[in-house]
C-alpha cells in the first residue's frame, strides 16, 4: 500500500488508468467511427455538371443556372452529412483513425488532465456518458 501511494506508484496508477481509458474509448467509439469516402459522389457531381452544361450549352442560361445550382446544393447537403458522419477531408479511409490505441490514449490523457480533448470527441451517447464517468473517477 505504501508503494501505491509513493510517487512511482501514483505515476504507475495514472499511466495504467490512461491505458485502460484508451481501451475503453477505443471499444466504445470504434464502431461509431465510419470512414466516409466522397470520391464517388464528387465524380458523379462533376459528371452531372458536365452533362448539364453540355445539354444547355449557352442557349438557355436560366435553365442551366437553375439545374447546376440544384446539383451543387445537393452535393453540399451530401458533404454536410458526410462531415457529420466523420469525413475529415481525406479520401484515403485508412490514413487516419482517431480511435486507434494512440488516439484513445491521447483522448484519455487530455480528458483526465483537464486540458480538453480538442478535435477528437465521442460521437455515441455511451462514449459521452463514459467520458463523464471516467473523468469524475
Amino acid at each position: 500500500i505504501a508503494f501505491i501511494f509513493s510517487n512511482v506508484g501514483v505515476c504507475g496508477l495514472f499511466v495504467g488508468y490512461t491505458i485502460m481509458g484508451s481501451f475503453l474509448f477505443q471499444a466504445i467509439e470504434k464502431d461509431a467511427w465510419k470512414h466516409v469516402s466522397v470520391e464517388w459522389e464528387r465524380n458523379r457531381t462533376v459528371d452531372n455538371l458536365w452533362n448539364i452544361t453540355h445539354y444547355y450549352n449557352n442557349l438557355d442560361f436560366v435553365s442551366w443556372n437553375h439545374s447546376s445550382s440544384a446539383e451543387v446544393k445537393r452535393y453540399q447537403r451530401y458533404m454536410i452529412k458526410s462531415i457529420v458522419r466523420g469525413y475529415a477531408g481525406n479520401d484515403d479511409p485508412d490514413s487516419y483513425d482517431p480511435w486507434s490505441f494512440e488516439g484513445g490514449f491521447l483522448y484519455s490523457l487530455t480528458v483526465i488532465t483537464t486540458i480538453g480533448y480538442g478535435h477528437i470527441s465521442p460521437r455515441t451517447v455511451n462514449g459521452k456518458v463514459m467520458t463523464i464517468v471516467y473523468t469524475i473517477f
